[in-house]
């Protein structure tokens, strides 16, 4: 039985020394990229407990991860573990986490002041985690003015997302740093894959483009896991904060037209209006330095720009 008294979902359930020896993953807020993980890591052979508040999705979080364990046809899958969580409490936090588990972050910060990521890492500190992976974004720096961005620039966010995001990361930076927790934010760009970003967009039609002429990274969900994972891996993490994007940023407008070419979809109109997020990304215009992440984790592109990443997306 599962923690909540619901039936667990195992895949497979191998006995081997070599299964056993594997590091345990935590996801919580299991979404499209938390999914995408789960499934990964089961096929490495790993044991996988993900949360969602919603029994839907818990539903959706399974049969996904099953699919794609079937046609990696991996030997031998991991076990998952998908249970409901409604609220981030301490003491649901240290039923959850175990010794020894990698936990990886995947709730958005409601907080201004960071609460929800200082509860999390502090359950991590009390039932001694191995590791707190928080997925931040790259949000969290400020105007770009179309230059490189690295870790060592400053946060500096230009809308209330961002805020939350900063605040979510100094919260975890107190609490890991008294309890000598293992951490890193990983600071993503914008993540775009199969039925996510601007092609899933521009193929519902309502895409419009609020800054054609800014720089945007972007990252492709299959090269954000393995990032994922290459930091739950690792020995010792060098660095508090991995910023995590592919090698070429590139213009809006570039990247509507090239996915209109590609897929045979009408040309994106520009956006009439400024809404707070079309204004963060006018003011944005960041192209996002990988060079940190490759470096420290060893960690390799599946796809290094936009262009591979398109030609791998069906319609």
């Amino acid at each position: 039985m599962s923690r909540d008294g619901q039936d667990e979902h195992p895949i497979h359930s191998p006995s081997s020394s070599r299964y056993n020896e594997r590091v345990r993953w935590l996801i919580l807020g299991c979404g499209y990229t938390g999914t995408r993980l789960a499934a990964r890591l089961i096929c490495q052979g790993h044991q996988v407990l993900a949360t969602t508040r919603s029994a839907k999705r818990r539903t959706e979080i399974i049969q996904a991860v099953e699919h794609r364990s079937a046609t990696a046809n991996s030997s031998p899958p991991g076990q998952l573990t998908v249970i409901l969580l409604a609220e981030i409490k301490s003491s649901t936090l240290r039923t959850l986490i175990e010794a020894g588990m990698t936990v990886v972050d995947s709730i958005p910060p409601l907080s201004e002041n960071g609460s929800e990521q200082q509860e999390i890492a502090q359950a991590c500190v009390s039932q001694r985690a191995r590791r707190l992976l928080y997925l931040s974004s790259t949000g969290v720096y400020g105007k770009g003015n179309h230059q490189w961005i690295t870790e060592e620039d400053v946060l500096a966010p230009l809308g209330q997302r961002g805020l939350r995001r900063v605040a979510a990361e100094r919260a975890i930076t107190a609490t890991a740093n008294e309890g000598e927790l293992s951490w890193a934010a990983m600071r993503i760009a914008g993540i775009y894959g199969p039925g996510r970003g601007v092609l899933e967009r521009m193929r519902r039609g309502d895409y419009q483009i609020s800054s054609p002429h800014s720089w945007v990274s972007r990252i492709h969900v299959d090269d954000l896991v393995d990032a994922i994972i290459a930091a739950g891996l690792a020995t010792k993490l060098s660095c508090p904060a991995f910023n995590i994007a592919d090698d070429e940023p590139t213009r809006s407008r570039t990247f509507a037209d090239a996915i209109s070419k590609r897929f045979g979809l009408p040309r994106a109109e520009i956006a009439e209006g400024s809404t707070e997020s079309a204004q963060a990304m006018l003011a944005a215009n960041r192209r996002i330095s990988n060079a940190q992440a490759k470096r420290e984790l060893g960690w390799t592109l599946r796809y290094p720009s936009w262009r591979e990443g398109l030609e791998a997306l069906d319609f």
